[in-house]
């Protein structure tokens, strides 16, 4: 069944990949970009010069047809972005967010701002037009069900050295996120995807898996279109199958060809 996704953080490495394979499965999408100009340089030939809200253009699906497809750019400041979006939360069936700190300068704590807004406006709409709210962090926030991964410890180190600012960012989602956990309020679909190191290695896109860390198969990476798979796949999904609602799941991708 094709869906009605907002996508917040669409112009970066992931977004792009997220963007592209929903257009791909024929979903409705909305992208939300800080700075929307590799959404725009990716999916230009859609794109009339100066024009950011595209309907029915037609996507190149590859021999033999194209995918007909609503595509929407929102362009701006996140502090300008909670105008644009409340209204149409009710038209969403998922909004899949890997917005974060774009510096290690960043400051700030912006993000879980809008995450604690968004949950909120979502508690104001009839239960069957809540959309499922899908976030991409890192591993530095630590889920009790984690196991013992010593590189996972240095890595979260290194950050809390290189990037303050961005732990900061990070911490405050958990909070935000744990908030939730300890209200037992279950109105509101949310997942946290803990990530750890993402590439672009042209595994197979099917690979994402979910787990803890130290746990099951876990490893450290995974590639961005298995990233977009996973989200997408999941976001697809009727209530009745979410298996990792109100949790905080680490990701990962098969480390094979």
């Amino acid at each position: 069944m094709h869906r009605n996704l907002l996508i917040l953080g669409g112009s970066g490495k992931s977004g792009i990949k997220i963007v592209q394979q929903a257009i791909e499965r024929g979903h409705i999408v909305t992208a939300y970009a800080r700075n929307a100009t590799r959404l725009k340089e990716e999916h230009g030939s859609a794109i009339s010069e100066g024009l950011l809200t595209l309907s029915y253009y037609l996507f190149p699906k590859g021999p033999g047809g194209y995918y007909s497809h609503t595509f929407q750019i929102i362009e701006c400041e996140i502090s300008s972005l909670r105008e644009r979006l409340s209204p149409s939360f009710s038209k969403v069936d998922a909004i899949i967010s890997v917005l974060g700190p774009n510096s290690l300068s960043y400051t700030g704590t912006e993000i879980a701002q809008l995450y604690e807004w968004i949950i909120a406006e979502l508690r104001h709409l009839p239960v069957a037009q809540r959309p499922y709210l899908l976030v991409t962090s890192t591993q530095s926030i630590v889920d009790p069900e984690d196991g013992v991964d010593f590189f996972t410890k240095i890595h979260i180190f290194f950050i809390m050295m290189i990037a303050p600012g961005a732990r900061r960012e990070t911490m405050a989602i958990k909070d935000v996120f744990m908030r939730e956990v300890k209200s037992h309020d279950t109105e509101v679909d949310w997942t946290v995807c803990r990530l750890n190191l993402l590439r672009d290695s042209g595994l197979p896109i099917e690979g994402g898996k979910a787990g803890y860390v130290g746990k099951k198969g876990w490893i450290s990476t995974m590639d961005r279109a298995q990233l977009a798979c996973w989200l997408i796949r999941e976001a697809e999904k009727e209530p009745a199958e979410r298996k990792w609602v109100r949790k905080m799941p680490a990701l990962w991708g098969d480390d094979a060809v």
